[in-house]
């Protein structure tokens, strides 16, 4: 009898034991499917993460390409407006020579009028001085005729 009480309150003492566990079980069960459940959380919102990661990454390509590309525009601007700035120094030179050139011929024109013109009154004093003397000339010869 005694053994068989001692088996049965090692019975008890194991079914005990056995209801604990069990509860212990159901416990570490519902925390388990607590961390479960935050662990799905988390793995959703890492996910939700990770896509808006991979768009941002993408718009920052687009950034990066578009910013490259108006790099190029704006060297390309650069270069056309140097062109364009040698181009227009250039021409200006040229017009400012192409203006001395003009200026030149003009004093050029000026100085040969201004020659003209003396020589014009040189030789229409001559045409008179040789017109004064045909005349004495033809008086002289006159005066002679009626000598003769």
């Amino acid at each position: 009898r005694t053994e068989m009480m001692a088996k049965e309150e090692f019975a008890s003492y194991v079914d005990s034991r056995l209801a604990e566990k069990h509860i212990e079980a159901q416990f570490l069960q519902t925390e388990c499917g607590g961390l479960e459940s935050e662990l799905g959380t988390v793995n959703e919102v890492a996910e939700e993460y990770k896509i808006r990661t991979e768009t941002l990454e993408k718009r920052m390509n687009e950034l990066s390409s578009t910013v490259f590309n108006l790099i190029q525009q704006q060297d390309s601007l650069v270069s056309t407006y140097k062109s364009q700035d040698e181009y227009i120094n250039k021409a200006q030179a040229m017009r400012v020579k192409k203006v001395k050139e003009l200026v030149n011929l003009e004093e050029k024109m000026v100085d040969n009028h201004e020659d003209f013109g003396s020589m014009l009154m040189s030789n229409s004093k001559a045409k008179t001085s040789m017109s004064e003397a045909l005349e004495k000339q033809r008086s002289l010869m006159d005066a002679v005729s009626g000598v003769v």
